[in-house]
């Protein structure tokens, strides 16, 4: 199994605190789950390793970045109130 990995990013943490508050409505909190799920995807794939590319642009030919090895794919879920990712590789 993986590691642990505490997130403490401030816009995470800011935006937890909306999801946590009594106050929040269900439209918001759906939305604050969403942008949350986005900002952990962003801290969770950090560290993924790139491979160079060279890709061709209407003007010329790049240098360009892609994850190396297998593809990753991340979902949301919902548990309780929780949110959830799921890491998927294929």
């Amino acid at each position: 199994m993986g590691k642990l990995v505490v997130l403490n990013h401030p816009l995470i943490q800011h935006k937890l605190t909306m999801i946590r508050d009594y106050r929040t409505g269900t439209k918001a909190f759906r939305e604050l789950v969403d942008e949350v799920a986005t900002l952990m995807a962003f801290e969770i794939t950090r560290d993924l390793a790139l491979k160079e590319v060279e890709v061709e642009t209407p003007v010329a030919k790049a240098k360009a970045y892609e994850i190396a090895g297998k593809k990753w794919g991340l979902f949301q879920s919902f548990a309780r109130g929780s949110v959830w990712l799921t890491v998927s590789c294929n």
